[in-house]
């Protein structure tokens, strides 16, 4: 068969081969990268509109889904944090609370037993 009439990967709009690495252009919401469809650009690409065009700017420069991906786990990092820190908090006052008032327990049956 004539390598012009393998048919591309499902994953290629049009191809030079059978592979996956063999796209020219991508199917559906797909990027194209270096030869292959992506759903997202990897680390130091930047979309110019279906293509991953790499980008020589630092990892928060970059314009890619990758510092969205990063802001939105920072972001959930924050708040876990946040959350742990108000239970480690919570606990504290009712250990201290608990503390407290045992100590009236027992300072109550110490003058009930005195008597």
């Amino acid at each position: 068969m004539h390598e012009r009439c393998k048919t591309c990967n499902s994953w290629c709009k049009t191809c030079v081969g059978p592979y996956y690495y063999d796209c020219t252009s991508c199917s559906g919401d797909l990027f194209l990268q270096d030869g292959e469809c992506l759903e997202e650009c990897d680390y130091h690409y930047g979309f110019l509109g279906d293509k991953c065009i790499r980008s020589g700017r630092n990892k928060g420069d970059n314009p890619s889904r990758h510092s969205y991906h990063q802001g939105r786990t920072v972001a959930l990092a924050v708040v876990i944090s946040i959350v742990l820190l108000c239970a480690v908090v919570i606990c504290i006052f009712l250990v201290r609370t608990k503390e407290k008032w045992c100590k009236q327990v027992l300072y109550k049956e110490t003058m009930e037993y005195a008597q």
